[in-house]
């Protein structure tokens, strides 16, 4: 589980690494990442992993949970042909095609 503060810091970890003008990896989003798009996912995201927390994947605010968030906002926002993907793994455990296939 995690309370309002956590979400908020992870929220705003998700925006630094790839948020609008300040993100160091903004380019995977062409530097249009806002926080509202973030927190409109962050609840989806947190069913999502609470879901699979018998197989290891309950909500731990690192960067695993970063990527695979990253990873689900290319896909839902239609930048997966845009951006760099790191891993086919991600999708598989998420059970969606990787845009590479």
């Amino acid at each position: 589980m995690y309370n309002k503060k956590e979400a908020q810091e992870f929220m705003d970890y998700i925006f630094e690494f790839y948020g609008k003008d300040e993100g160091i990896y903004r380019r995977f989003f062409n530097n249009e990442l806002t926080k509202e798009n973030i927190k409109s996912f962050f609840p989806r995201y947190i069913n999502f992993r609470n879901e699979k927390k018998d197989e290891g994947g309950g909500f731990a605010s690192d960067s695993f949970d970063r990527e695979i968030l990253r990873d689900i906002m290319l896909v839902e926002l239609g930048y997966v042909d845009k951006a760099e993907v790191e891993t086919a793994g991600i999708y598989r455990w998420l059970g969606l095609p990787h845009p590479a296939e």
